[in-house]
């Protein structure tokens, strides 16, 4: 390490240089690769796959990710007729088209399908919300939107959330803003001249190094 740190010290104007370098290239990656990421795998000819080809013609609206909408009561049920109005109202705000057009289906728990859906104590209960596609070719926007609506619902004694591997990808951070704190982080350490991973960091001498050679 110490090699390293007179190495860097030596020649700190390239290796300022070349972590500017490295910055701007993770930039310009980062803008380029966007924040969705792609975790689809397909295998032609296999089971999984002509099952879910199969899915996607017989019923269009099963064959995307499903995610799921949960909410919880801190007294009384999600019966409740306040609580049951404010739910139904949102679960079909989502389920309509031009709120929100990447949905396929919503499966309500007041609904006689969805009647499991319900907690033996009645406080909680979930819905499920069906996108048309998986989630990696969902568009972000419809996605937000859906989260949006879902949150929009909370009240005082209600607890509104929303999960899954859309809502996910859509909320997941962008690669400009991990550089950010990196850069950060960065700027942090080099702002200390006492510490060791100055040397590191930012290749000038510190003044016990300056001090010491004098």
């Amino acid at each position: 390490m110490a090699t390293m740190a007179r190495w860097c010290v030596q020649r700190r104007a390239w290796v300022l240089i070349g972590w500017l370098a490295l910055l701007a290239v993770l930039g310009v990656t980062g803008q380029a690769a966007g924040s969705t990421y792609s975790d689809a795998l397909t295998l032609p000819g296999t089971g999984s796959t002509t099952a879910q080809n199969l899915l996607e013609q017989a019923f269009p609206g099963h064959a995307g990710d499903q995610d799921t909408i949960v909410w919880r009561t801190s007294s009384g049920s999600v019966s409740a007729p306040a609580v049951r109005d404010r739910i139904t109202a949102m679960l079909g705000k989502v389920a309509a088209a031009p709120a929100a057009p990447a949905v396929a289906s919503v499966i309500s728990p007041y609904s006689a399908r969805g009647a499991p859906q319900v907690s033996r104590n009645g406080q909680i209960a979930y819905a499920t919300v069906v996108f048309d596609a998986p989630q990696a070719s969902l568009p972000v926007p419809d996605v937000t939107r859906v989260v949006h609506l879902a949150e929009a619902a909370r009240a005082p004694g209600v607890q509104v959330d929303i999960g899954g591997p859309a809502v996910e990808n859509a909320l997941r951070p962008s690669v400009g803003i991990s550089a950010g704190v990196g850069v950060i982080a960065a700027g942090s350490c080099c702002s200390s001249r006492s510490g060791r991973c100055w040397p590191c960091c930012c290749p000038w001498p510190s003044r016990s190094s300056r001090w010491s050679r004098g």
